[in-house]
Parts: structure tokens; sequence; C-alpha cells
């Protein structure tokens, strides 16, 4: 009968624990979700942010981009190194200039949205003037181009 008694406590405490770890594991993960996932309302734009790119990557709204359309600006930390580009485009400006530089993500209300990525990654010169890779930028640019591949973004009514 003591040993019954003694293994309640036991189960109790297993039960607890159980439930405790279950609870950790579910915050974990929906603060994963939350940290893989770029929004931004007033573009009425949601993309997947590739794990490389973690607290790698800061994010820039401009009025006007190099092509006079309204932007985001990915870009690397620590070299400010451009990585993408999500521009917003009239439709009636999406013809052969903008569809050479721009892929296509999708269209809404009149306005086209655009992806460019940078087309190459930054390479440093070291102290004996040898060019050495960024292999992480590297990766950076690999990762979010499957992440477009994949159509890991969505659209909606801007400012919804």
């Amino acid at each position: 009968m003591l040993r019954w008694r003694g293994t309640v406590p036991l189960l109790t405490a297993a039960v607890v624990l159980g439930i405790l770890f279950s609870y950790q594991l579910t915050v974990a993960m929906v603060q994963a979700s939350n940290l893989g996932t770029y929004e931004n309302d007033e573009f009425g734009f949601t993309l997947k942010i590739p794990k490389s790119w973690s607290e790698n990557y800061e994010v820039k709204v401009v009025e006007k981009n190099g092509d006079g359309y309204k932007a985001l600006l990915f870009s690397e930390k620590r070299y400010h190194y451009p990585i993408l580009q999500i521009a917003i485009i009239p439709e009636s400006d999406y013809g052969s200039y903008a569809k050479t530089l721009y892929s296509y993500l999708g269209k809404q209300d009149g306005l086209v949205y655009g992806a460019m990525v940078s087309p190459e990654t930054l390479f440093l010169t070291d102290e004996k003037g040898n060019k050495q890779e960024v292999t992480f930028i590297t990766d950076m640019l690999s990762d979010i181009q499957e992440t477009i591949r994949n159509k890991e973004y969505t659209l909606k009514k801007p400012g919804s």
C-alpha cells in the first residue's frame, strides 16, 4: 500500500512535466513560425523568411526605388548588401522594361508586384588582395530565390 501511494506523486509529476513540455514546445513552434514570416500591411505582402536570413536582414520602405517604384528593400544587416526588392508597379508600366528586371509575383487592383533578387553575391578583398566570397550572403540569395520560385509569399489588399 505504501508503494502504491509512492507512485502516485511520480505519475502526477510525470503528467505535469509532460504538459509543461508540450506547452513549451507549442510556444516555441509558434514563436519560430512567427520569426519566419515578414508581413507588411501597407504593401499587402507577406513573405516566408528563409532560415539563412534569421536575424541577418533589415527592411526599408522607399517611396521610389531606382526605377521610380514604391518598394521594399531587403538587405543583409552586417554589410548592408542588397538581397531583394519587392516593387509595386502600375500595371500599365509593367511592359518590356519592368518585365526584364522584376519577376512577376502577382497582381491586384491594377498593381503588379515584382521581385528583383540581387544578381551576384558579395566578395571582399582580404589584406593580401585575394577576393573572398561572403558565403552566408550567397546562401541568403539562393534561399530567397527558392522561396520565390516556390511561391512562399502572399498578396492581400494593401492596408487590410
